[in-house]
């Protein structure tokens, strides 16, 4: 099982907050005799008109090492394998990425980081690690 991330604990209280309910922790994504594992698996149901539910895998990063370049460089391409294998076997569960709000911050401030999130975006979860709430989802 792969080590949890340091910001893991805030990011579950934070989904929890803002409606949702923790199904897999973490969530495995199984093809052709592979398994990959997310960090977690959320759903919530959906108000109003639709009726339903809404259901989210979570990877969750904390951008503590010292080279952010690197370690965006490494959660890219995990996004990207995560989220084309997902298509194949979960199509309805919607992949995306915690931060926290500085770690996003600093994402942006990058500006090859920039550029690469305008041109492929990346769905994150930015959550304030005090109060251990949702304060953006940005798409």
């Amino acid at each position: 099982m792969p080590a949890d991330d340091a910001i893991k604990p805030a990011v579950i209280v934070a989904l929890r907050k803002d409606g949702w309910t923790i199904t897999h922790d973490p969530y495995p994504i199984r093809y052709e005799g592979d398994r990959l594992l997310v960090d977690l698996a959320a759903s919530r149901a959906i108000v109003g008109a639709e009726r339903g539910e809404e259901r989210i895998a979570v990877e969750i990063k904390s951008f503590l090492s010292p080279s952010l370049l690197n370690e965006f460089h490494s959660l890219f391409g995990q996004f990207l394998v995560y989220a084309m294998l997902m298509r194949e076997v979960d199509p309805d569960r919607r992949l995306v990425v915690a931060v926290s709000e500085e770690a996003y911050q600093s994402l942006l401030a990058k500006p090859s980081i920039a550029l690469v999130l305008r041109q492929q975006p990346v769905p994150f979860i930015v959550v304030n690690l005090t109060s251990e709430e949702v304060v953006s989802w940005i798409n």
